[in-house]
Order: C-alpha cells, then structure tokens, then sequence
C-alpha cells in the first residue's frame, strides 16, 4: 500500500488544473515512472505467494458472477447504442 500511496502522492503533485483539465508536468514524469516501478517490484514480489493466490481467486470470483455478467452485457448494449455513437471517440 505504501508503495500505492506514494505513486498516488507523486502524481498528485504533478498534476496541474487547466481551463481544458488536467495537465500532467513532464518534468514530474521521471518521479511518477519510478514511483510505480515500484509497485510493479512490489508485485513481483508476491508472485507465488499466498496473497497473489487470493488476489487471483478474488479477481476471478468477481469477473465471473452474475454482476459481473450483467455489466458485461449491459457495456455489450452500450456500445452499439446512440449514446455511444454520439460521444465517438470521447468513449
């Protein structure tokens, strides 16, 4: 999580609010990329271990029920409907 929390912080403080939206500082970019080259090592670490097992095991419990299901189909809808044509590559 720490390793979260500091990505989370890094970006954070690169981000700049603009009349369009949000402007990310390339200058910030270097600290955000080794931010989450940490998390990535963080993960690898846990390759094997009993929590990437339950991390596995929860990911496929929650893609495969019926919520799950239902947003699959309701998405499948959504992108041949008006609405999606509309917003066309905003999407």
């Amino acid at each position: 999580m720490q390793e979260w929390n500091d990505f989370g912080q890094a970006l954070h403080e690169s981000i700049v609010q603009t009349e369009r939206g949000i402007h990310i500082r390339n200058s910030q970019i270097p600290d955000i990329s080794d931010e989450l080259d940490d998390v990535a090592d963080q993960y690898e670490k846990l390759e094997g271990s009993k929590w990437d097992k339950a991390y596995h095991a929860g990911w496929e419990a929650a893609t495969t029920n019926e919520d799950a299901n239902k947003v699959r189909e309701q998405f499948e809808l959504f992108k041949h409907s008006r609405e999606a044509e509309m917003l066309g590559r905003e999407l």
